[in-house]
């Protein structure tokens, strides 16, 4: 409705092959998703809401794509989240203090 298309013609990749392989095989692979409840739902929230912009934007394999980007964005906030561990964890050893990180207490850890 909001971009005045036919609403079977709409839904008709939902019918696909690869829409299925995609929604039950790849995207809740043990591999690449999180284990927790909350971050599974925010995760498949992301590949949707991806893959929705990449429809929007006319993308051919926006369902890969989609896929693509989000598991590549956990795995940078991933990897970021653990170097910033690293560093709090050597600042500690040395003495020097680091601001807090989502720690919920002022002043570092």
């Amino acid at each position: 409705m909001l971009f005045g298309a036919v609403l079977e013609a709409a839904l008709a990749p939902m019918t696909g092959v690869a829409f299925v392989l995609f929604t039950f095989y790849m995207v809740p692979d043990p591999g690449t998703t999180p284990t927790g409840r909350r971050e599974q739902v925010i995760f498949g929230a992301s590949v949707a809401f991806a893959y929705a912009v990449l429809q929007v934007v006319h993308v051919v394999y926006g369902l890969f794509f989609a896929l693509a980007i989000v598991c590549t964005a956990r795995g940078a906030l991933l990897w970021l989240r653990e170097a910033a561990s690293i560093a709090q964890a050597r600042a500690a050893q040395v003495g020097v203090p680091l601001p807090a990180m989502r720690s919920g207490v002022e002043g570092g850890t």
